[in-house]
């Protein structure tokens, strides 16, 4: 079954902030798991930004985890290997966070996004990242999976 990026957007609870709508990866990771859909239709490119946004209304973006979706002629990995492996993350959550759409699909596996979810909602690594970016503001801080949020650009 194919679902359009739109309409499982539409499926998923929003919180609106500062005049930016953020998703719940939660959410989305439970419906990839539960849905039956095998493919995931799009018709531009995008960039899925992670987001944590603890009870004050502090936000912290995970830009270094963002999710590229690209439209491309031919397969440009080679090159992203290149450009972001030498950042923050290692080669294999680099393969995780770029998915290509080259003609004539006009579809990605829905796997690889729920993948991406499942990393995002139960990772140590970015536990552990926004446990350190919140202490500073409070030492009582306690991570919940459920604040964890993604905007689409």
């Amino acid at each position: 079954m194919v679902i359009s990026f739109s309409n499982l957007l539409r499926e998923i609870s929003k919180r609106e902030e500062s005049n930016e709508c953020y998703y719940n990866i939660v959410e989305l990771s439970n419906k990839l798991e539960k849905s039956g859909v095998s493919d995931i239709s799009i018709d531009d490119d995008c960039l899925i930004s992670p987001f944590y946004i603890c009870a004050e209304g502090r936000t912290y973006e995970m830009y270094w985890l963002d999710f590229s979706i690209r439209h491309v002629d031919k397969s440009n990995m080679d090159a992203i290997l290149l450009e972001r492996a030498r950042g923050a993350v290692g080669e294999e959550i680099v393969k995780m966070l770029y998915v290509e759409i080259i003609p004539p699909n006009a579809t990605f596996p829905s796997a690889k996004l729920r993948d991406y979810a499942n990393f995002i909602a139960h990772s140590d690594e970015v536990k552990e990242d926004v446990i350190s970016a919140f202490k500073r503001y409070s030492e009582h801080f306690e991570f919940d999976k459920n604040n964890l949020f993604f905007a689409v650009y």
